[in-house]
Protein backbone atom coordinates (compact mmCIF):
# COMPACT_ATOMS: atom_id res chain seq x y z
CA UNK A 1 0.00 0.00 0.00
CA UNK A 2 2.68 2.77 0.82
CA UNK A 3 4.43 1.82 -2.17
CA UNK A 4 1.37 2.43 -4.54
CA UNK A 5 1.01 5.95 -2.83
CA UNK A 6 4.49 6.80 -2.91
CA UNK A 7 4.17 6.24 -6.58
CA UNK A 8 0.43 8.40 -6.79
CA UNK A 9 2.61 11.26 -5.14
CA UNK A 10 4.99 11.11 -7.55
CA UNK A 11 3.19 11.01 -10.62
CA UNK A 12 0.84 13.81 -9.12
CA UNK A 13 4.34 15.68 -8.45
CA UNK A 14 5.49 14.80 -12.03
CA UNK A 15 1.69 15.80 -13.67
CA UNK A 16 2.14 18.81 -12.03
CA UNK A 17 5.40 20.20 -13.03
CA UNK A 18 4.58 18.86 -16.43
CA UNK A 19 1.96 21.77 -15.85
CA UNK A 20 3.99 24.30 -14.83
CA UNK A 21 6.53 23.83 -17.15
CA UNK A 22 3.89 23.51 -20.44
CA UNK A 23 1.69 26.72 -19.68
CA UNK A 24 1.10 29.12 -22.38
CA UNK A 25 1.15 31.71 -20.21
CA UNK A 26 3.16 33.45 -17.57
CA UNK A 27 3.69 31.87 -14.25
CA UNK A 28 2.79 34.37 -11.42
CA UNK A 29 4.45 34.20 -8.63
CA UNK A 30 3.92 36.90 -5.64
CA UNK A 31 5.89 39.24 -4.59
CA UNK A 32 7.93 39.18 -1.66
CA UNK A 33 6.56 40.69 1.58
CA UNK A 34 6.97 40.00 5.36
CA UNK A 35 10.51 40.02 7.23
CA UNK A 36 12.83 37.62 5.33
CA UNK A 37 15.33 36.30 8.00
CA UNK A 38 18.51 35.23 5.89
CA UNK A 39 22.94 34.75 5.73
CA UNK A 40 22.97 36.78 3.06
CA UNK A 41 20.31 38.47 0.50
CA UNK A 42 21.02 39.40 -3.66
CA UNK A 43 19.15 40.30 -6.28
CA UNK A 44 21.39 39.25 -9.20
CA UNK A 45 22.41 42.22 -11.87
CA UNK A 46 19.21 41.42 -14.59
CA UNK A 47 17.24 40.15 -11.85
CA UNK A 48 13.97 41.91 -10.71
CA UNK A 49 12.16 41.44 -7.13
CA UNK A 50 8.57 42.50 -6.97
CA UNK A 51 7.66 43.24 -3.69
CA UNK A 52 3.82 42.97 -2.99
CA UNK A 53 3.68 44.60 0.57
CA UNK A 54 5.87 46.01 3.61
CA UNK A 55 8.92 43.76 3.48
CA UNK A 56 12.12 43.57 5.70
CA UNK A 57 15.07 42.04 5.27
CA UNK A 58 16.95 40.75 8.37
CA UNK A 59 20.55 39.08 7.25
CA UNK A 60 23.28 37.99 9.26
CA UNK A 61 25.88 38.61 6.77
CA UNK A 62 25.19 41.12 3.70
CA UNK A 63 22.78 42.31 1.44
CA UNK A 64 23.97 43.06 -2.48
CA UNK A 65 21.17 44.63 -4.59
CA UNK A 66 22.30 44.51 -8.30
CA UNK A 67 18.84 44.12 -10.22
CA UNK A 68 15.88 45.51 -9.16
CA UNK A 69 13.90 45.08 -6.08
CA UNK A 70 11.20 47.34 -6.70
CA UNK A 71 7.34 47.44 -4.62
CA UNK A 72 4.36 47.09 -6.89
CA UNK A 73 2.59 50.82 -7.69
CA UNK A 74 0.25 52.49 -6.06
CA UNK A 75 0.16 50.19 -2.76
CA UNK A 76 2.39 52.17 -0.51
CA UNK A 77 4.75 49.25 0.54
CA UNK A 78 8.47 49.84 2.79
CA UNK A 79 11.50 48.66 2.51
CA UNK A 80 13.70 47.85 5.59
CA UNK A 81 17.05 46.34 5.02
CA UNK A 82 19.40 45.52 7.83
CA UNK A 83 22.54 43.64 7.70
CA UNK A 84 24.61 43.06 9.85
CA UNK A 85 28.01 42.98 7.07
CA UNK A 86 28.20 44.99 3.80
CA UNK A 87 25.10 46.36 1.72
CA UNK A 88 26.14 47.19 -1.88
CA UNK A 89 23.81 48.57 -3.42
CA UNK A 90 24.35 48.71 -7.63
CA UNK A 91 20.88 48.20 -8.64
CA UNK A 92 17.79 49.89 -8.27
CA UNK A 93 15.58 49.60 -4.50
CA UNK A 94 12.26 51.38 -5.04
CA UNK A 95 9.21 51.26 -2.37
CA UNK A 96 5.82 51.89 -3.32
CA UNK A 97 4.14 54.92 -4.44
CA UNK A 98 0.84 55.62 -2.23
CA UNK A 99 -2.39 55.65 -3.68
CA UNK A 100 -4.31 59.17 -4.11
CA UNK A 101 -4.46 60.13 -0.42
CA UNK A 102 -3.09 57.34 0.66
CA UNK A 103 0.73 57.41 2.51
CA UNK A 104 4.05 56.34 0.34
CA UNK A 105 6.53 53.80 0.95
CA UNK A 106 9.94 54.14 2.76
CA UNK A 107 13.62 53.03 1.95
CA UNK A 108 15.50 52.22 5.26
CA UNK A 109 19.05 50.36 5.03
CA UNK A 110 20.75 49.65 8.07
CA UNK A 111 24.24 47.86 8.23
CA UNK A 112 25.15 46.97 12.20
CA UNK A 113 29.18 46.05 11.21
CA UNK A 114 29.72 46.97 7.71
CA UNK A 115 29.58 49.32 4.91
CA UNK A 116 26.62 50.58 3.20
CA UNK A 117 27.91 51.69 -0.27
CA UNK A 118 25.48 52.76 -3.33
CA UNK A 119 26.82 52.81 -6.81
CA UNK A 120 26.54 55.75 -9.34
CA UNK A 121 24.21 53.25 -11.27
CA UNK A 122 22.46 52.35 -7.92
CA UNK A 123 19.12 53.69 -6.92
CA UNK A 124 17.03 54.37 -4.04
CA UNK A 125 13.38 55.48 -4.36
CA UNK A 126 10.89 56.66 -2.09
CA UNK A 127 7.15 56.35 -3.13
CA UNK A 128 5.94 59.28 -4.52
Amino acid sequence: MRRLHRRSVILALLLAATWITSCDGPVVIPGLSGTLTVTDFTVADGQSERVSGDLTILASGSVRIAGSLAAEEAKGQSITIQAEGDVSITGTVAAGGGATGGSSGNVTIESMNGNISIADSGALVAGD
